[in-house]
Parts: structure tokens; sequence; C-alpha cells
């Protein structure tokens, strides 16, 4: 009989790592600027740090909103956008909200009022769109409080060091945009700044979200402002935004695109975006190389063929070159796209996204040596092991439930929130137990609820 790293007769050791080890591990995400079309500032969570706090002066630390919608207590800073700041709150209950705060500009008020307008409108449970809980005013400033996301993915891009997204992160990123942009265009809307700053990760749903709705429209409306972010502007963007600066000579206007550009526009950003994920960089910076979009799609994805199965890549192409047609005419619809094979490959989150990307349910790695052949032979495990464990994790949040993988030395513990398993991570991950080092990461919800283990 085999005991595999049952705890000692005085019980488990744990070895806690000093505050300088614990700031040596958690790298600080912070928003970087873009080049973004007049609109708000994506709503994000990310490490609180001095530095940021002190760009963040639109709202002081400790300030109680009371509202009719609940009372929330501001915090550190997030975000700082050129119309907008974007601080975490705390609502009455001790859950964490979102605090975007508009600066006192008048130029800013369209975008506010789109944003909020929209919102109320395509608030339904389950779309991929930011959740609204309601906005209010402090001395002038406009707040709207919005549910708390995980890092934008421009974040996560920038974590990859201008390298490659695993075939996970690209398809499952493709597939809650276009689920997003479903539910906005079946209700006549466009999203028109479709870009990686407004694409937020939920930790709590364990999906990509849209986020800043300040350039929303209606198809019905008459348009009268620019759109989309340069980089990601659709073709009929670009010549709508240099109509309406009336710099375009009449002779110049391609008389078969739309007076003003419409939810096929938003199609042609998830291509650029998307092809962005599988090189590593923009495809269309400052939206040049619109003249030769297959020539230019095929030479990027060519030089992507190191790192992903030429089968993924080539049915990638396909896929890219669907939402990058020319005229907005033959781009497909976003339920379309979402029926598209390239989007049914199986693929699992690799290591790279399972750190970056947090969940409600943790996963630590080098607990004990492998088992994997159980049955083979008869082992004996002590229930010590697991007992210790979540006694650990319960440290540091409330849990729901917890699973020893045995055949794979691994165990898996899922939290209240992802806020308390992102605690849990912080303080977890390279501490010594049992002599070993303890590995976190987060793992998919989705995994955790079909019981499938990895």
């Amino acid at each position: 009989m085999l005991a595999l790293f049952g705890p000692s007769p005085e019980g488990p050791t744990f070895t806690p790592r000093s505050h300088q080890e614990k700031a040596s591990l958690h790298t600080a995400q912070q928003s970087t600027p873009d080049d973004p079309a007049p609109g708000s500032s994506p709503v994000c969570h990310v490490m609180m740090n001095e530095e940021l706090d002190t760009q963040c002066k639109e709202l002081p630390q400790g300030l109680k909103l009371v509202t009719d919608f609940g009372i929330f207590t501001v915090q550190g800073g997030l975000a700082v956008g050129r119309c907008c700041e974007v601080y975490e709150g705390e609502d009455a209950t001790g859950d964490s909200v979102a605090v975007k705060v508009f600066r006192r500009h008048q130029e800013y008020r369209g975008a506010l009022q789109r944003e909020i307008h929209f919102l109320t409108t395509l608030a339904e449970p389950g779309a991929h769109l930011v959740w609204h809980f309601g906005q209010t005013v402090w001395e002038g400033r406009d707040i709207l409080v919005q549910e708390l996301l995980g890092p934008t993915l421009r974040q996560v891009l920038l974590a990859h060091h201008h390298s490659t997204a695993s075939p996970w992160l690209t398809t499952t990123l493709a597939t809650h945009i276009l689920r997003g942009l479903h539910h906005l265009h079946s209700s006549g809307c466009v999203h028109a700044d479709i870009k990686p700053p407004n694409l937020l990760w939920d930790p709590g749903t364990a999906v990509f979200k849209l986020v800043d709705l300040g350039l929303t429209y209606s198809t019905a409306e008459c348009l009268k402002h620019a759109v989309q972010s340069k980089g990601y502007q659709a073709p009929e963007s670009v010549v709508w935004n240099v109509r309406l600066g009336g710099t375009m000579r009449p002779g110049a206007i391609d008389a078969s695109l739309p007076q003003q550009p419409g939810p096929p526009a938003d199609i042609w950003s998830v291509g650029c975006i998307v092809a962005e994920c599988l090189v590593g960089h923009q495809v269309f910076p400052h939206n040049s190389g619109h003249g030769d979009v297959d020539g230019k799609l095929r030479s990027i994805l060519t030089s992507a063929a190191d790192h992903y199965p030429l089968p993924f890549l080539i049915q990638a192409y396909t896929f890219i070159a669907r939402c990058l047609k020319e005229h907005p005419d033959d781009r497909p619809s976003a339920d379309a796209l979402l029926d598209d094979p390239w989007l049914k490959e199986a693929c699992q989150p690799s290591f790279h996204d399972l750190l970056l990307l947090p969940t409600s349910v943790l996963r630590l790695l080098n607990i004990m040596d492998p088992v994997p052949n159980l049955n083979s032979a008869p082992v004996k495990i002590s229930t010590g092991i697991e007992e210790s464990l979540a006694a650990l994790c319960g440290q540091y949040g409330q849990t729901d439930g917890h699973h020893l993988d045995v055949s794979g030395g691994k165990f898996y513990i899922k939290y209240k929130n992802w806020t308390m398993a992102e605690n849990a991570h912080t303080e977890i991950n390279g501490m010594v137990f049992n002599d070993r080092t303890l590995v976190a990461t987060f793992f998919p919800l989705v995994s955790w609820q079909k019981r499938c283990f990895y």
C-alpha cells in the first residue's frame, strides 16, 4: 500500500510568501492609451496602484454615492480615458462595482446620453453586454454604476508581448463578440467602436462582453458623428468619417457604398481583431492597406504558420476573409458567422490563458505526484491532503465545493465569486505546501460545471 504525500503526523506544513514575493508575482495591469473615436473609456478591473490613483482626480476615495438604486463607496482608480475615469466601488453588501465618471465637458454629453440609452434599452440577462445598474450625478459630474469586469482584450494581448494568442482564446473571443453583436444588430443597433479596449472579460460568467456604447446608434437614425477607431474602421466608415469632415472631393466618393455605415462595419472590426490575435499586431494600423485585403491577410497569416496547426490556420483565413469583404453587402451577419465551422473547433485554454483570465474556480498544481494508473494497483490516498487544501483555500473566501484529481496531481476549488478566487490566487500562488511550491491558475467555469478536469 502506497501513501502519496499524505500529511505528516503533525499535519501538512504551509509556508506563506513574504509581501515582497507577492508583489513580484502579481503584475499590475493598466489600461493603455488608444486612438479612439469620441466615446467613453471601458470599464475594467485592474490592480490599483499609487500612480493610477494619482491620475484619477474626478472622485475622492471614500466618497459615498447615495442613489435610489443603492449606496456605493468609491475606492481606488482603475482606468483613465479621454472623457471619463473608472473607479472600483463597493455596494452596501460588500460586492464590487465599477464607477464611471464623465468629465464636465459639454462635448462628452452625446457619448454619455447614448451609453445610458443603449445600455438601458439593450439590457437583457445573458447578453454579452456590460450590465448597467444606474446613473447619478455628484457635484455636476455624471456617474454610471456598472458591473465590475476583468481585463480588457488589449491588456490580455499586451500580456502576450506581441506574440500569438491560443486557438482557444481566439475562437472563444470571436464567438463571444459575435453573440454580443447579434444581440445589438437584431435590435437594430450598431456598436460602432469594436476594438480590444472595449472587449472585457467577465470573470463571473467567464465570457467576453462588449462595453463603451458611447458611439452606438440605431440604424433608423440619421447618423451625425464619426464612427469606429483607427485600425478597426471598415472602408465605408473611413469614407463616412472623411465625408463628415468635409475633406473628400465629390468625385472620390464610391457611389456603391452606403450613405452611412451599418452592422457590417462591426463585422469588419471582428475580422481585424481575430487577425490581430493570430499575428500579435494590428493588421491595418492607421487604416492602411485596405486596397489589397486578401494579399495582406495571406501574408500575415503565413507569418504565423509556425504557431498553429495548418488546418486551423486555413479555417481561420476563411473566417477572417468573410469578415473583411470590401463591400459591406458581401459580409455575413453575426448570426451567420456563428455557424462557421472554425468556431466549432474543440480547444482547451492554454496555461497562459488560465493565468490571465480570472474565474471563480482555482486550480492548484504540484500538490502531489500524479497517479496515472490509479485502478491498476491498490493505492491508499489519504484524505488529509484534500481536507488540508480545502481549509487553506477557505481562508481567503467562501467556497462552494472542491475536487482532488489524484490521477493528475491537481486540486480544484470553487469560490462564491471571482474576486475571492482572485484574492486566493494572489495569496496561494508560490506558497510552500509539504515541501512543494504550489502553482495556482484559474480554471474554466464551464469545465468545472461539466466536471471535466485537466
